[in-house]
């Protein structure tokens, strides 16, 4: 397990792209004290690219709009479960 900012570093997101992640049931970790460690498997990234490929089909949207959309957060409307 690693720390959430570490496995943002890794992904190459915010801090808080990873903590709505995390929020949202994507990566699975827990909280220690004031800090979350989560698991950093090849697993996550397949389904988020998945989520991210409903997400484009079912707004009619090209993939790089939609990851962008989801790496700054606005997936609140666009919720694709």
């Amino acid at each position: 397990m690693i720390r959430l900012k570490d496995f943002a570093r890794r992904k190459g997101v915010s801090y808080m792209t990873a903590w709505r992640w995390w929020k949202q049931g994507l990566i699975k970790g827990e909280r220690i004290g004031s800090l979350i460690y989560v698991e950093d498997t090849d697993e996550f990234s397949m389904i988020l690219d998945y989520r991210i490929k409903e997400l484009a089909e079912q707004y009619g949207i090209n993939y790089s709009t939609a990851k962008a959309i989801y790496d700054r957060g606005f997936s609140d409307g666009f919720r694709c479960s």
